[in-house]
């Protein structure tokens, strides 16, 4: 899937700039729908 790769390349370029908050944000998510 060349969409599916590209938005993911996207969204590693932009977690690489600010990618603290990028997995603060990520494990957050997860852990909400965890619960």
């Amino acid at each position: 899937m060349p969409t599916n790769t590209a938005c993911t390349l996207e969204w590693l370029h932009f977690t690489g700039m600010a990618r603290s908050t990028g997995e603060a944000i990520y494990r957050a998510m997860l852990t909400r729908l965890s619960r």
